[in-house]
């Protein structure tokens, strides 16, 4: 409770949690002396639970979603020659939301990501890396009801960026 507010005591009862459950299976090999592969899978269920009442401004927010998310990813780093790499994966995701009120969708994507590197000797390199990345909606994002702002289920979309990096690296102290 907090009397500062304008229209006096704010009080709040919640009840908030969630499972997740999953199994993933990743390979990290040295295919020859010039490629270095990656690979795996992964599936997870994540349930989750939001329960909020708000006497004070008569609301009450409940949510309830299940989302359930596939990952495969595949990818080679080509070593070019003695100074020269070149780096290629690429990442399905789809994640099947199933919320508690409003109908299942899906959201999927295959992101890609590329990178080359020049060694400058034993310690620095140059790197030029990009990386397309889409991220699902979270799960209390994906679902929620609130009885003081009630509005309509929509399915959302996921958010997206593309980065690109150009770093100077180094090891040791």
């Amino acid at each position: 409770d907090d009397l500062s507010f304008p229209d006096g005591v704010i009080s709040l009862a919640a009840r908030q949690g969630g499972r997740e459950n999953g199994l993933s299976f990743d390979v990290d090999q040295l295919a020859s002396e010039r490629h270095h592969l990656l690979f795996g899978l992964e599936y997870r269920v994540n349930n989750s639970f939001l329960d909020q009442v708000v006497p004070t401004a008569d609301e009450t927010i409940t949510s309830n979603p299940t989302l359930r998310s596939t990952l495969a990813y595949a990818g080679d780093t080509w070593t070019l020659g003695r100074r020269l790499e070149l780096a290629a994966t690429a990442r399905f995701t789809d994640t099947y939301i199933v919320p508690s009120d409003g109908a299942p969708y899906s959201v999927a994507a295959l992101d890609p990501h590329a990178s080359l590197v020049y060694h400058l000797g034993g310690k620095f390199s140059l790197r030029a890396a990009f990386d397309h990345t889409t991220v699902a909606p979270k799960p209390l994002e994906a679902d929620r009801a609130d009885t003081a702002n009630p509005a309509p289920f929509v399915s959302l979309a996921p958010e997206t960026t593309n980065v690109q990096t150009y770093p100077f690296e180094g090891s040791g102290r």
